[in-house]
C-alpha cells in the first residue's frame, strides 16, 4: 500500500470531517460545498497537478492538499471519504479504504442529504446525456422548469450552493461510479 502514501504535512495530522479523493471539477465543488457547510476538509489526488489544484489552493489556502499519491494518513484521519466520479470502485485505494472500514460516499450523497425537490436521476452505459436533455425539453415544454445537473453540466452540489430560484424538476446525470457509492438513493 506504500505507493499511495505522500506526506506533505506536519506529522501530527488533525481529524477532518471529510477527505476528498480526486481534485477535478466534482472534487473542487465538493470542497467548496463542505467548507460552506462548516466542515473541516482535506483533499488528496494521485496526480501531481490535478486540474483545479491551483484554484483550490488560491481560494481555500487553509484546506490541506496532498498530490502525487493518495495520502493514507490524511484518509485515515477523516471521518468520511468523498470519492470523485472518475475513481473506480475496484481501484487499489478504494480497496485499501474498505479494508480500513472507512465510510466512502459520493458527492451525490451530500446532495441528497439536503435536496428536497423532485428529482429524476439518469445513469447507464450510453445515452445518459441525450436522455437528460430529452427529459429537460419535455418538462420545459409542459410549462414547468427543469435543471440539468451532474455529469451533464454543473456539479450536483453547485445546485445547492447557488442562490437562484429552485427548479420544479432536477434532472441528475450520474455516473455508474457515483451510483455505486451513493447510499441515499
Amino acid at each position: 500500500a506504500g505507493f499511495y502514501y505522500n506526506r506533505s504535512f506536519d506529522p501530527i495530522m488533525p481529524q477532518f470531517d471529510v477527505a476528498i479523493l480526486g481534485l477535478g471539477i466534482t472534487g473542487f465543488t465538493t470542497a467548496e460545498y463542505c467548507r460552506q457547510e462548516g466542515l473541516s476538509v482535506a483533499a488528496t489526488d494521485d496526480r501531481v497537478q490535478p486540474p483545479l489544484l491551483n484554484r483550490l489552493r488560491s481560494e481555500y489556502p487553509d484546506i490541506p492538499v496532498s498530490t502525487g499519491a493518495f495520502d493514507q494518513v490524511m484518509l485515515l484521519n477523516s471521518k468520511r471519504i468523498i470519492v470523485s466520479p472518475g475513481i473506480a470502485p475496484n481501484s487499489p485505494i478504494i480497496q485499501w479504504l474498505v479494508e480500513k472500514n472507512k465510510e466512502i460516499i459520493s458527492d451525490i450523497d451530500l446532495f441528497l442529504e439536503r435536496f428536497t425537490g423532485r428529482l429524476i436521476a439518469v445513469t447507464g452505459s450510453n445515452g445518459k446525456s441525450t436522455t437528460v436533455k430529452m427529459l429537460h425539453d419535455f418538462i420545459t415544454q409542459s410549462g414547468q422548469s427543469a435543471c440539468m445537473i451532474g455529469n451533464i453540466g454543473q456539479a450536483a452540489l453547485t445546485y445547492l450552493m447557488k442562490n437562484s430560484a429552485p427548479c420544479d424538476w432536477v434532472i441528475l446525470e450520474i455516473s455508474s461510479f457515483q451510483l455505486h457509492w451513493t447510499q441515499n438513493m
